[in-house]
């Protein structure tokens, strides 16, 4: 029997060293440290801007079709130019066209006027479209001294106006371009609720 006392001294000995853990007592591999280490990619992707609310997707699209009215009265206005070029001019034609721009003009007053009244508070592009009111009601003006008078029109007095409404409507697309990026400055727009508004609103 005298063998075993050896052997039981050492059993005894080992038994009463620190025995590696199996659980996640490790701060390294606990489960709340691991979620620690994905908290900052997490919060980076919470960063990104949240979706337009429906009102300024209808200020957006309301501005967008302000910029495509725009793009009319321009290219009309260079139709306009290209009349008083003929020699000689056909005054019927002419006519026919300032009609036409005189319209568009019109047309863009109105989006513009609505886009202002459905502006949400303290939206960023207000400001632009009050300077695109005042831009409009001088394009307006200009595009009714183009009328066809009774006896004629100057032809000389004619193309410098239509000169300067061609620098007046490049002037309008601009501003509403920087008015549709301050009205969507906060929010990003889905390109398929973007499409949809634009085809909701109706002017």
């Amino acid at each position: 029997m005298k063998p075993l006392l050896p052997l039981l001294t050492f059993l005894s000995a080992v038994s009463s060293l620190p025995h590696p853990s199996l659980s996640t007592a490790n701060p390294a591999l606990s489960s709340t440290s691991l979620l620690a280490r994905e908290l900052p990619t997490e919060a980076a992707a919470n960063t990104t801007a949240s979706s337009c609310s429906q009102a300024v997707l209808a200020l957006a699209a309301g501005i967008q079709a302000n910029i495509a009215d725009q793009d009319n009265e321009l290219a009309t206005v260079t139709a306009l130019g290209n009349v008083l070029a003929q020699d000689p001019m056909d005054l019927t034609l002419y006519a026919a066209t300032q009609a036409s721009l005189l319209g568009f003009v019109q047309k863009g007053i109105q989006i513009r006027e609505q886009n202002q009244k459905i502006a949400p508070a303290g939206n960023a592009a207000i400001a632009g479209l009050a300077t695109v009111a005042m831009a409009q009601m001088a394009e307006l003006s200009l595009t009714m001294s183009l009328a066809l008078a009774a006896n004629g029109t100057d032809v000389i007095k004619a193309n410098a106006t239509v000169e300067t409404l061609k620098g007046d409507f490049k002037g309008g697309i601009k501003q509403n371009m920087m008015n549709l990026a301050a009205a969507t400055a906060n929010c990003t727009m889905s390109t398929a609720t973007g499409s949809t508004t634009a085809k909701s609103v109706a002017y």
